[in-house]
């Protein structure tokens, strides 16, 4: 009689612990499941992120390509940046100047051909630009230079339009001095 009450305890006591297999089961399985979205998660989160430093690594790189091609070419390039600010002294970081604009002032004497240097002007994107014995007829070159503040041509003999300046919506300063060619200033209009 002890067997029989001994076999019976130990089929309920099996009863009860098969539904609690499953749950575990159903609970590991749950589990997996979140663990493998986190998992895809992660993943697409540390490959955006790691998008973001290549674009940002190639920005600077063609950034400091284009200053190269500025100084091979003998034009006269500023830019006081936060970076070259806190290169010359760590406690910039901490300033809140350091972190505003800065102005960027690109001399271009002698540029035989402003298209020539298109991508590096956009590369450099500069705040003020002065551009000297030009032989291009527009400006498209300077199209969508979004930073650009002050502009300044100078004998710039054969220009005969400046629609190229119809985008330059931040334009507050423009001098235009020896440009005896130019006849359409429409672009203008929208400055």
């Amino acid at each position: 009689s002890s067997d029989v009450c001994s076999s019976d305890l130990a089929s309920h006591l099996a009863k009860l612990r098969i539904p609690e297999q499953k749950a575990r089961v159903k609970d590991e399985h749950t589990t997996h499941g979140e663990s493998s979205f986190g998992k895809k998660l992660w993943c697409v989160l540390i490959v955006v992120f790691l998008g973001g430093i290549g674009w940002q690594m190639w920005k600077l790189n063609a950034y400091n390509n284009a200053v190269r091609q500025a100084k091979e070419a003998g034009f006269y390039w500023k830019c006081d940046d936060a970076i070259s600010l806190i290169q010359q002294d760590w406690h910039n970081a901490f300033k809140k100047e350091t972190w505003g604009e800065h102005e960027r002032v690109l001399d271009m004497r002698g540029v035989p051909d402003l298209s020539r240097y298109r991508e590096m002007l956009h590369h450099l994107n500069p705040t003020k630009l002065h551009a000297r014995g030009c032989n291009d007829e527009n400006l498209d070159a300077l199209k969508d230079l979004n930073a650009l503040q002050r502009l300044h041509l100078y004998n710039c003999h054969a220009l005969q339009n400046v629609d190229g300046l119809k985008s330059l919506t931040r334009l507050r300063n423009l001098s235009v001095s020896g440009c005896l060619k130019l006849q359409n200033v429409e672009g203008l209009k929208t400055l």
